[in-house]
Order: C-alpha cells, then structure tokens, then sequence
C-alpha cells in the first residue's frame, strides 16, 4: 500500500504517507535522508512544524503537519477537509 492524504485546515497543513516495506529493502540506520528532511524542516519551518515517522511492520507511516501562517494554530487537528488523495498503481 502506498498514499498520500494532505488536509488543510486554518492555516495548518497535514499530510500522511503510506509506504509498504520490500522484501529487498535494506536498513540503513547509518543513512542522511531522514536526518536531511528534518533540518531542512527546522531551517524552512523553525518550530512550526511536526514530523512522525512510524514502523508498522509491514509499511511505514509519515506523519508531516506545518503552520502555513504566523497566526495558524500550530498543531491543529486532523479533520475530513481532505484536500488530495494520491495512490500510485503498481506496476
């Protein structure tokens, strides 16, 4: 399973991704890119900004929500203002 659901709702924006894990997957705790995505969070969206990363065996879900304006609640709640649903077909 792969997708990506993006909300806005009063100046927050919340996104969730789904990627399913590979057999050939390799583990790589040694790896930049998470470590990249979260300073180029911090310098982009300086405590404006909450990322999750969770392993749910089979897949892995990202959690992403940024406050888009300075007077936007800074972490709202999830709500069904669904903005965009994207899920690619395998091949």
């Amino acid at each position: 399973m792969n997708a990506l659901i993006c909300r806005e709702k009063k100046g927050a924006l919340r996104c969730k991704i789904v990627n399913s894990k590979s057999d050939l997957a390799v583990n790589n705790p040694t790896g930049s890119g998470i470590s990249n995505v979260k300073k180029r969070l911090d310098f982009i969206y300086p405590q404006k900004h909450d990322l999750r990363i969770n392993d749910e065996g089979d897949f892995f879900v990202a959690t992403l929500q940024v406050q888009l304006y300075a007077d936007a609640p800074a972490y709202a709640a999830p709500d069904d203002g669904l903005v965009m649903v994207l899920q690619p077909v395998s091949a």
